[in-house]
């Protein structure tokens, strides 16, 4: 009887140790997540005085004018992709897809963009992911 009370005793005194070292980490993390708060806060004081001080610049430079070189746009001619739908199984598919090909006339929905399929339940086909 002497010698389990012993054996407790042993392992209550084991449990506090750890809970003793849980302990002391906890406190370790918990310093150290406040060193962190301090930097990002003195960062965050740091960042809104130079936003302060750049709105301050901008002001100055709104009242500058300054000749504007006249600027030349080209106008970038893209082919206008289609996706094709099939009323039947509610899958959209690109106009390449050997599927797309396939779709009946009578069953055929054309969309301009896959978002519109999307939104009107037409789910995507593997081509298209």
């Amino acid at each position: 009887m002497l010698e389990t009370i012993r054996k407790l005793d042993s392992k209550i005194r084991h449990a506090f140790i750890l809970a003793k070292r849980d302990i002391y980490d906890l406190r370790a993390a918990v310093k150290m997540q406040q060193e962190v708060i301090k930097k990002l806060s003195d960062s965050q004081k740091t960042l809104l005085a130079r936003i302060e001080k750049l709105e301050k610049a901008r002001t100055v430079v709104k009242t500058i004018k300054v000749a504007q070189p006249k600027v030349i746009r080209t106008k970038v001619i893209r082919a206008k992709k289609t996706y094709v739908g099939a009323k039947t199984t509610q899958k959209v598919h690109s106009m390449d897809c050997p599927f797309g090909k396939n779709i009946k006339p009578k069953n055929k929905v054309i969309f301009r963009t896959k978002t519109k399929a999307f939104n009107e339940g037409f789910s995507a086909c593997d081509c298209l992911r």
